[in-house]
């Protein structure tokens, strides 16, 4: 037998109030003494009652709805970060509206439907960019209106932003390869002018630096996140004449392509040449060998970024600086090594 939901009505019978006082409760304001109030939340904490959505708006004359702007929502990275905000967002109570914009040449998102509507309370925007941004979507959203942005964002009052720290992330996928002892380590990229790119193009020399070993332009190769691309850019590396015993790829998208152009080459992996990754995409264990590569936690900071914009809604104190979450290194067999977590230092 169906349980019955639990209502407006059983929790003012339970608390021993008027339903009126209940919604006073539920919705914050300040026409009701402490003692009733204790025994209101008593009373919805004993009987698990859960506002409805649809009354609680009309109650309260807000939307709770969270807006979420991205130039790829079919991209794996973006919807993950999407599922993760949504669980968030729903278990405080709002809804999410999830709109795709129009894509700029360096894949930052610029004008989008849900900009034209008024009915969120913030924006989340999902923005992974480079220096050639004209950043032309914030010139469309109010200044007063919450913005948390996903990866980067220009200065800005009242915005915070999230993502993880590309760049020692990189320094910790090479040093694991130097600690291997190979000491020629090749590098494909995502696109060059990507603050992504860079970044992680700098923790990879940066780890080098470390080890006493100058950087080679002519092991690193650039690509554009695709499998595609990580196979072209995998068989430029080969055909230079300076060979490599590992490679470091900056997207496991990417690597499925350079393992590929390798097993073309008759390398074997991890034997001839060690291979890391970057994002521990969910097919990352049945890659042939299984990929080591940089754990990307995007549902976290799809949680995390809608977490912070609903304090920023709420007017609750939020970190000025960017919010950066941790990584770990997966170990598995495309490496060479034992298997094991190293974190990001």
């Amino acid at each position: 037998m169906k349980r019955r939901r639990t209502t407006i009505e059983d929790v003012a019978t339970t608390a021993g109030v008027s339903r009126q006082t209940v919604s006073r409760v539920l919705n914050e304001r300040d026409l009701v003494a402490d003692e009733t109030r204790t025994r209101v939340l008593a009373a919805i904490e004993e009987l698990n009652y859960r506002p409805d959505a649809s009354a609680r708006r009309l109650a309260s004359r807000r939307t709770y709805i969270l807006g979420i702007v991205t130039a790829d929502l079919s991209d794996y990275t973006h919807a993950r970060i999407l599922e993760g905000a949504e669980a968030e967002a729903r278990e405080q109570g709002y809804l999410i509206f999830a709109s795709g914009a129009e894509r700029g040449r360096s894949g930052e998102p610029l004008r989008s439907p849900l900009l034209s509507q008024h009915q969120a309370e913030g924006l989340l925007i999902i923005y992974h960019g480079s220096h050639d941004d004209s950043y032309s979507i914030f010139e469309d959203i109010p200044d007063d209106l919450p913005v948390v942005t996903i990866g980067y964002a220009p200065p800005r009052e009242n915005l915070v932003t999230v993502g993880i720290a590309n760049q020692q992330a990189a320094r910790m996928a090479t040093g694991h390869l130097l600690g291997l002892n190979h000491h020629r380590i090749a590098h494909v990229t995502g696109p060059p002018e990507m603050y992504e790119s860079q970044e992680r193009r700098q923790g990879y020399e940066e780890a080098l630096w470390e080890a006493g070993i100058s950087p080679d332009d002519t092991l690193v190769a650039a690509g554009d996140w695709s499998s595609a691309s990580g196979h072209r850019a995998t068989l430029q590396l080969l055909g230079y004449s300076a060979g490599f015993t590992a490679l470091f790829v900056q997207n496991d998208r990417m690597t499925m392509g350079a393992l590929q152009a390798l097993r073309e080459r008759g390398l074997r992996v991890p034997e001839d040449v060690a291979v890391v990754g970057f994002d521990d995409i969910p097919s990352a264990p049945y890659f042939a060998p299984p990929l080591t590569t940089v754990h990307h936690p995007l549902y976290e900071v799809g949680r995390t970024g809608a977490r912070l914009l609903i304090d920023l809604i709420d007017n609750e104190p939020t970190p000025p600086e960017h919010i950066r979450l941790e990584t770990q290194l997966v170990i598995r067999r495309s490496c060479g090594a034992k298997s094991a977590p190293v974190r990001a230092e």
